[in-house]
């Protein structure tokens, strides 16, 4: 949107989408049939953190909840666009997705046959952490699940899409 462009990831160890509070629910999408993040379009970027030093989603609240799609049928991030970038988290020394809070959910899909990450675009990549000395996906949190896709019939990672890549950590000692 143009408010989320306006807002900016600039400058020098940002944080993207804050929601440190204590039982914090980051983005809660629950209605039935819904899509959580849709970036369909040709060729189009997801959520890019590309500086240096950045945060990407940064769920850190005791108890908190990183992004909910708990609806019925509900698709949780859509990048199915041909030769889309889902996450793009290639700054140096970039955090990917860190979900350190105490007995924080990373990602929860546990709506009824829902579809957990999906990444179906011809030629897409899927999790792109290409920083150098980046993390990947931490769930340092104690007790925390890292990712939880306890729906009936549910699809965990599909990435089903034509010389698509999965999960791509390329960086140096990533």
């Amino acid at each position: 949107s143009t408010d989320l462009a306006c807002s900016g990831f600039v400058g020098t160890a940002p944080v993207g989408l804050g929601f440190d509070g204590t039982d914090s629910v980051g983005l809660d999408i629950g209605v039935t049939d819904s899509v959580g993040l849709d970036f369909g379009g040709t060729d189009s970027i997801g959520l890019d953190f590309g500086v240096t030093d950045s945060v990407g989603l940064d769920f850190g609240g005791t108890d908190s909840v990183g992004l909910d799609f708990g609806g019925t049928d509900s698709v949780g991030l859509d990048f199915g666009g041909t030769d889309s970038i889902g996450l793009d988290f290639g700054g140096t020394d970039s955090v990917g997705l860190d979900f350190g809070g105490t007995d924080s959910i990373g990602l929860d899909f546990g709506g009824t046959d829902s579809v957990g990450l999906d990444f179906g675009g011809t030629d897409s990549i899927g999790l792109d952490f290409g920083g150098t000395d980046s993390v990947g996906l931490d769930f340092g949190g104690t007790d925390s699940i890292g990712l939880d896709f306890g729906g009936t019939d549910s699809v965990s990672l599909d990435f089903g899409g034509t010389d698509s890549i999965g999960l791509d950590f390329g960086g140096t000692d990533s």
